[in-house]
């Protein structure tokens, strides 16, 4: 009951600005692979979206991911860029849950594709970097009134 219209308004740091537009551009990024998936979906594969060997069924699986993360994203950058309190609470689960699946997937005996080690570092990079943020800087405490 705290996010009420009744509020002071909080100012909102740089911080939190930025991760809120990386989030939004990752929301649209993954709203538009999602969109293509589908759109190869619906016209039965002639519509090669992510290479000729991917099969119906994955891209199928691709298409609904892409679509409902392009739109968590987007919700959870709205959150943040409008200082939601749940957001913050929200974002350390998120990262940690990032955390976790990413040492699992490094930790794999047998890798899931080639190039994943780098992308799954830069993806432990990122969320150690989010979580350093939020439990380390006062303004972004001060902010969701943490």
């Amino acid at each position: 009951m705290s996010d009420t219209l009744l509020e002071a308004p909080r100012k909102r740091p740089l911080l939190i600005s930025i991760m809120a537009f990386i989030l939004a551009v990752e929301g649209v990024v993954w709203f538009i692979l999602g969109s293509l998936a589908f759109f190869a979906v619906i016209t039965n594969g002639s519509f090669n979206v992510y290479g000729a060997s991917a099969a119906a069924d994955s891209i199928d699986i691709i298409s609904v991911t892409g679509l409902v993360s392009g739109v968590l994203y987007l919700f959870f950058a709205w959150a943040l860029w409008t200082l939601k309190r749940w957001a913050f609470w929200a974002t350390l689960l998120i990262e940690f849950l990032n955390i976790i699946a990413g040492v699992l997937l490094l930790t794999r005996p047998k890798a899931l594709y080639s190039a994943g080690a780098g992308q799954i570092a830069l993806s432990l990079i990122i969320a150690f970097f989010v979580l350093a943020c939020f439990l380390i800087s006062s303004k972004v405490r001060e902010a969701f009134a943490v």
